[in-house]
């Protein structure tokens, strides 16, 4: 008799965990069809997030990537040691000044244009209250799903680029790797482009002043 009762009770227990866990299930599903609809009917329903959608139309930001990685690598532990990365960075900048002052330019492109966007956003009114009546919706599950949702709609361009400028050197058998980096941001990168000018530049001068200087002297030698 006991055997039995120890055994019914465990098909109880069993059949009311099962039941709890079916009513999760059906609640979850039940939560889940909910929320969609109140998100459709945000999404349908809301002034503010129409307004955003108006605006993002307007404002088209250069497309540029973060970040960008180049490697040197080495032929050996000692070029490795000795590796003057200053000097080969501005060999790489020279090598890529036409791209990095297009990238200067869409960079400074971009922050200028999200400033008149930021602007232009916070303009923007809230959905008003005969609305929120309207989608049979609580205040503040509203304004919630609103701000969610314009969070993900509000264009957030590239405002800042980083190059990593990294060397390394990788031993024969590759047990032994070795490598540094360094991030140059494209306000640093902008003004090695401008002090190669300047030092071209400078160049320029004396070898115009050298050839004016032998023409000088090839007229005097011909007097």
């Amino acid at each position: 008799m006991d055997l039995i009762f120890t055994i019914s009770t465990i098909n109880i227990i069993l059949l009311i965990a099962a039941s709890i866990f079916c009513l999760l299930i059906i609640s979850f599903i039940i939560y889940k069809i909910v929320d969609n609809n109140n998100n459709k009917k945000v999404l349908n329903n809301s002034v503010y997030l129409k307004k955003i959608r108006e605006i993002n139309s307007k404002y088209m930001f250069n497309k540029i990537e973060k970040e960008n990685i180049t490697t040197e690598h080495l032929n050996s532990k000692r070029q490795f040691d000795n590796f003057k990365y200053r000097e080969h960075l501005q060999k790489y900048v020279c090598t890529n000044q036409s791209c990095i002052l297009r990238i200067y330019r869409q960079i400074i492109e971009n922050n200028n244009l999200y400033e008149d966007y930021k602007n232009d956003i916070s303009t923007i009114e809230n959905s008003g209250e005969d609305i929120i009546k309207k989608c049979k919706m609580s205040y503040e599950t509203f304004r919630r799903k609103e701000r969610n949702f314009a969070a993900k709609l509000e264009k957030h361009p590239t405002l800042n680029f980083c190059l990593i400028y990294q060397w390394k050197y990788v031993s024969p058998a590759g047990r032994n790797v070795y490598k540094n980096r360094i991030k140059v941001s494209i306000k640093e990168l902008y003004e090695i482009v401008n002090k190669i000018a300047e030092e071209n530049e400078k160049k320029n001068v004396e070898i115009r002043k050298k050839t004016i200087t032998n023409s000088l002297n090839d007229i005097i030698t011909v007097e």
